[in-house]
């Protein structure tokens, strides 16, 4: 059998069991109960290092519409950011008195009691609420009378319907750096969970795992380029790609394509060429699910 199609068949027989570990793996670590928050609080961490629960930026979405909130929800959703709800003004200083929150979005006018209202009474009886910036949200609420709300107490304003790039703007000013990561280039969430038929908790179990694979994929590849050794490193990177394409991460999966057919064609020098652009941006995708989508 000629060398390049014993390489492509090798490789498909190896995504093949990986799927299967991936499945295995999961399901085992249902089966025994193990959450990836107590996985990860089992990991060896320095006084100094910070865990990925400690990382996420935690926001108060304070809005009597349903859908309002639902909105800033989908947009977070790939974000290490973890997200409470209330309903009321009144809700609202019951989680602020129990919680503490990096920001707070708070809709104008509210049954029992205005955002202004409540604003007020956080002011007084909040503990470390001046460490919380309050946005206020609204239809009648206009950006350029900002000024206006910022006198009132406020950190800034959002008007409905809301504007994505003006949340977005919002959220770079307010919350800390390391909820600010950004989703890798050509990382598209909806398009993975789809090809999860929508199993979320799998899909972010498998998220994860391609995550805890990562670092000893990537000194794998680097060992087969060092021994130029083309035949296993198309085999390696023929699974990445097909990883990364199932879980939605599109440029990835673009990268290790055209490296498994540089692989293919023993063409070492052009592996060599593009090797720091895939693993880099690998590491990206791996260290960006395990903070986002970790318990």
């Amino acid at each position: 059998m000629p060398q390049f199609l014993l390489g492509f068949w090798c490789g498909c027989v190896f995504s093949v069991l990986l799927v299967f570990l991936i499945y295995y793996s999961v399901r085992k670590r249902r089966e025994q109960g193990v959450s990836r928050k107590e996985a990860v609080k089992k990991r060896d961490v320095s006084k100094n290092e910070k865990t990925v629960q400690d990382s996420k930026a935690r926001i108060l979405l304070v809005d009597d519409s349903k859908l309002s909130r639902k909105l800033i929800k989908d947009f977070l959703r790939d974000r290490p950011i973890e997200i409470a709800e209330a309903e009321s003004g009144a809700e609202c200083l019951l989680k602020c008195r129990k919680e503490k929150y990096d920001l707070i979005f708070m809709d104008l006018n509210m049954p029992g009691g205005s955002g202004l209202e409540t604003l007020e009474r956080l002011k007084n009886e909040a503990k470390g609420f001046p460490q919380m910036p309050v946005i206020v949200m609204g239809s009648n609420v206009r950006q350029e009378s900002e000024a206006g709300y910022l006198e009132l107490g406020f950190d800034g304003c959002l008007a409905k319907p809301i504007q994505m790039n003006r949340l977005e703007e919002i959220l770079m000013l307010n919350l800390p750096e390391e909820a600010l990561q950004q989703i890798p280039e050509g990382f598209f969430y909806q398009k993975g969970l789809d090809n999860f038929d929508g199993n979320e908790a799998l899909y972010k179990e498998t998220l994860l795992l391609f995550s805890t694979l990562w670092e000893e994929r990537k000194e794998q590849l680097q060992r087969f380029l060092d021994e130029e050794n083309m035949t296993e490193y198309a085999i390696l990177i023929h699974a990445v790609k097909g990883d990364a394409r199932i879980l939605g991460a599109d440029f990835l999966a673009e990268l290790a394509y055209e490296q498994e057919l540089s692989a293919k064609e023993q063409n070492v020098k052009a592996v060599r060429n593009s090797f720091s652009k895939v693993i880099e941006t690998g590491t990206k995708t791996a260290e960006y699910f395990m903070l986002s989508f970790s318990e």
